[in-house]
């Protein structure tokens, strides 16, 4: 089965890349973690939501997730319709194999 991809969401996709590996994006198959395109390699490196609706196509949120040996840095970044921009910075304490550590 062949998908249909409107022609501006693919020239968008193929100009970006993963921050973190270089890698190619691409549309995620488990869009329950509110993204709809990430890493090919690997989505929790990066993903975004992108809004296709009838004329408007543009990037709503970007997810930036990576690892030192005892943290997560989690960067998101939403875009308003009026073309402001809000960043947040989570940091996560992580164990050895990189899970959460929640007290």
């Amino acid at each position: 089965m062949m998908i249909y991809m409107d022609p501006v969401v693919k020239k968008i996709l193929n100009s970006l890349s993963c921050p973190l590996c270089k890698a190619p994006i691409d549309l995620l198959s488990n869009k329950n973690i509110g993204y709809n395109y990430g890493c090919a390699a690997n989505n929790a490196h990066y993903t975004l939501y992108l809004i296709e609706v009838d004329s408007v196509i543009k990037i709503n949120q970007e997810c930036v997730s990576f690892y030192d040996k005892s943290h997560m840095y989690k960067i998101v970044k939403q875009h308003s319709i009026d073309g402001t921009t809000i960043t947040f910075i989570s940091v996560y304490n992580t164990d050895l194999e990189g899970s959460y550590l929640f007290f």
